[in-house]
């Protein structure tokens, strides 16, 4: 088990490596100099250099957003998602906990692909509103009425805090799979009128939430960057210079759903660190509720002479 641990924890500190790497060059190649250095794109950030203040969101602000909304509400909702989840289904199912080896379930730091969506989802919702763009940009100049800029500043601020949203959300689901909480219908399938279905209370909370992302936000979100991308190049008045680093902005922008799946790398680390703490604080709760028994559900390919016995 620890050589898993160890194993993913590698590759979680890789992954990281290469995206400071990456974010590092992104700023420095934007620093050079052009129109686009001096935009101040999030006015909440005490910095008014693009470069600087694509480092603060992704290195200090959107991390340190992921790590409170994951370690807070993870072990407040978790309890209660499955709380909730037994009342609603303890008449139909059988609960227990699937022992299974460690590495079965492990996750790649794709995962938190799932929570940066929701949390674009979000701030798409509240960046767009007129009356929340000019609460958070008051500072704007309003007689052009408001650009695509105001509504990427207002999208900025809202998505770097709205990451501690999407992960609040995910993580909940991850401590109850980790956990192995499963259910089962047994209790209506003793005559085999249905097949028995065997799910995770975890995995069951996580489709709802994947579902409720969508691929709907990613066409939404695209929409929308492409619009504010069209808009900065055609204002530029220094095309050649200006052009690199709209490019060098369009691959950041277009990329963010995986930048923010990156800048949560830190909290993984962590989470995957308490993983055994974590692990016993959910079954503690679940033997509380009653749920105690132990199962192991494993897949058996049955031969035809013992299909032949059985009939």
């Amino acid at each position: 088990m620890s050589k898993n641990r160890l194993n993913k924890k590698t590759r979680l500190y890789i992954f990281y490596n290469i995206f400071l790497i990456v974010l590092i060059m992104l700023a420095f190649l934007l620093a050079q100099g052009g129109e686009l250095t001096g935009r101040d794109f999030s006015p909440i950030v005490p910095f008014e250099e693009l470069p600087v203040e694509i480092l603060i969101i992704f290195l200090v602000i959107a991390p340190l957003s992921s790590f409170l909304g994951s370690i807070i509400f993870g072990y407040i909702l978790s309890p209660i998602f499955l709380i909730v989840h037994r009342i609603f289904k303890k008449s139909k199912n059988k609960y227990g906990i699937d022992e299974r080896p460690e590495a079965e379930h492990s996750k790649s730091v794709l995962q938190a692909i799932f929570p940066a969506i929701l949390a674009i989802n979000f701030a798409l919702m509240v960046s767009t509103n007129h009356e929340f763009i000019k609460f958070i940009l008051p500072e704007a100049d309003w007689v052009e009425g408001i650009t695509s800029s105001n509504y990427l500043g207002a999208f900025t601020i809202s998505v770097m805090f709205l990451i501690g949203l999407g992960m609040a959300l995910f993580v909940p689901t991850w401590f109850l799979l980790d956990a192995g909480i499963v259910y089962g219908n047994t209790k209506k399938n003793n005559d085999l009128s249905e097949p028995v279905e065997i799910n995770t209370v975890g995995g069951w909370y996580r489709t709802i939430l994947k579902g409720y992302a969508g691929i709907g936000t990613i066409i939404s979100f695209y929409s929308f960057a492409l619009n504010v991308i069209t808009e900065l190049a055609n204002s530029s008045t220094e095309q050649n210079h200006y052009a690199i680093q709209v490019l060098l902005l369009m691959i950041l922008i277009l990329g963010l759903p995986f930048f923010m799946m990156l800048a949560t790398i830190p909290t993984q680390i962590f989470l995957e660190k308490t993983k055994t703490r974590r692990i016993k604080y959910i079954r503690k709760i679940a033997n509380k509720i009653g749920i105690k028994d132990e199962v192991k559900v494993v897949l058996m390919e049955i031969s035809k002479n013992e299909k032949l016995n059985d009939n």
